[in-house]
């Protein structure tokens, strides 16, 4: 129900703007740590025995972790071809029932579209530098 009194109001409920409805005018300070999207991918692929699990019939770990990479990003550039970029980021899961279904989100890849994310943590909090 928030959610859509949200939408008809023209919000997202994203993180940011959480946060100000939270912080009110007060400016935290935000650190920000940004990492090489295809690192980010790559550890993720390693450090999460789910993903190594779903892909283990391939053979070999580099065999899963190109066959998920090629998933995330085939799905990914499906939504985006039907929605744009910055709906498929920011609600992916939420656009299709296909994207519903695509192996976790193609959360890995969407949480390395720092472009896509940036504009909405400025919007809600100005100090944040260009």
């Amino acid at each position: 129900a928030e959610a859509a009194v949200a939408r008809r109001a023209g919000l997202r409920l994203q993180p940011p703007t959480l946060m100000r409805a939270v912080y009110g005018s007060f400016e935290p300070r935000l650190v920000l740590l940004l990492r090489r999207p295809a690192e980010r991918m790559h550890a993720a692929f390693y450090n999460y025995v789910h993903y190594r699990r779903r892909y283990a019939e391939l053979g070999s770990d580099s065999a899963g972790e190109l066959a998920w990479a090629n998933e995330s990003v085939s799905a990914f550039e499906r939504c985006t071809a039907r929605f744009g970029a910055e709906d498929c980021a920011l609600r992916f899961e939420s656009l299709t029932r296909e994207n519903e279904e695509t192996f976790y989100h193609a959360d890995q890849l969407i949480k390395g579209l720092y472009a896509l994310f940036l504009p909405h943590w400025r919007r809600e909090f100005a100090h944040l530098p260009p």
